[in-house]
């Protein structure tokens, strides 16, 4: 799911999503990096918050 989506923003898609189908696992994939807006990802239903060309540190 992105954030910048046209109708309706990938958090808010999310929240429904969540109510509708509460067992499936959502990932927010994007380029947005405001931290107010991963704050508000995970608790609208998502699993994971992953910004879009980061790569994964060990």
């Amino acid at each position: 799911m992105d954030i910048g989506l046209p109708r309706l923003d990938g958090i808010a898609a999310t929240q429904r999503l969540k109510q509708e189908f509460p067992h499936i696992h959502g990932v927010i994939l994007t380029s947005h990096q405001s931290a107010l807006e991963a704050v508000a990802a995970l608790p609208s239903g998502a699993d994971a918050y992953c910004i879009k060309g980061e790569t994964v540190r060990r």
